[in-house]
């Protein structure tokens, strides 16, 4: 994240100290993270580990971390707020779309912390994969999502939860990415091992979604063939056959319509 562009905050009320970074320009960071508690916020997840509502033309996640265990334990990870914006700085970096970051803000009440992520909603005109039809998410994998996952990972990012419901296509036809909890970098290219399992979820989601897995041959080769066409860096493709097999095997539990 451009921290040039951000400022950093220190505020405490009744509820919580809250601290972080806001994108200049922005206020009301501490009020807009409240209303992801009022009833008539419109919840888009509302799990006991996560949260996510819209607010205020925003889209806001929360990490929850309930228990003292998670607690303790995530206070010597890098929290996953500071994981997603570094994804979206290094694909604001090398041109690729994704909602820009307003806010990263640590809500602390007590030993509990919440952390909270704010940031764009997508615009009208973006078309996620998941929504479309079968023939349109087909050449939207082969000639925009292939193209932009061969660019991330030549620039070292890995998305790590790579589905159809984390692209989408914006209003001038190029891939972008949402959902970037799951991002490794690398100093350097992506590994052929993290390659070829992003591959491989990209191509399984599809046809789990679509086809349930039913001529899954046909698009394997093609999926192939079109990526073969975009770079002469290839992984092996053996073991990408075996990563789709494995995701084929857990179903559609890990790749939700």
């Amino acid at each position: 994240m451009q921290m040039e562009h951000f400022e950093k905050f220190s505020e405490k009320d009744a509820s919580r100290c809250w601290r972080g970074s806001f994108r200049k320009g922005m206020t009301g960071i501490p009020e807009i993270c409240r209303k992801l508690d009022y009833p008539e916020t419109v919840f888009i997840k509302d799990r006991p580990k996560i949260t996510i509502g819209l607010v205020d033309g925003f889209f806001v996640k929360r990490y929850n971390m309930p228990g003292v265990f998670t607690q303790i334990r995530n206070r010597f990870k890098r929290s996953r707020v500071k994981i997603f914006c570094s994804g979206a700085e290094l694909l604001h970096k090398i041109g690729i779309p994704t909602p820009q970051v307003m806010a990263m803000v640590f809500g602390y009440k007590g030993w509990k912390r919440e952390d909270y992520l704010v940031t764009e909603i997508l615009s009208p005109e973006c078309r996620v994969l998941s929504n479309l039809s079968q023939d349109e998410a087909w050449k939207a994998v082969l000639f925009n999502v292939l193209p932009m996952l061969i660019k991330c990972h030549n620039s070292g990012l890995y998305h790590g939860d790579l589905s159809l419901r984390n692209i989408y296509i914006d209003g001038s036809g190029n891939a972008g990415l949402i959902d970037l909890d799951g991002v490794k970098l690398f100093a350097g290219k992506v590994p052929d091992h993290f390659r070829e399992k992003e591959l491989a979820r990209l191509l399984t989601g599809f046809t789990i979604k679509f086809l349930q897995n039913k001529g899954i041959e046909k698009y394997i080769d093609e999926f192939w063939q079109i990526y073969q066409q975009n770079t002469t860096d290839l992984p092996d493709k053996k073991r990408f056959l075996k990563c789709v097999e494995h995701f084929v095997q857990k179903g559609k539990k890990y790749f939700p319509a």
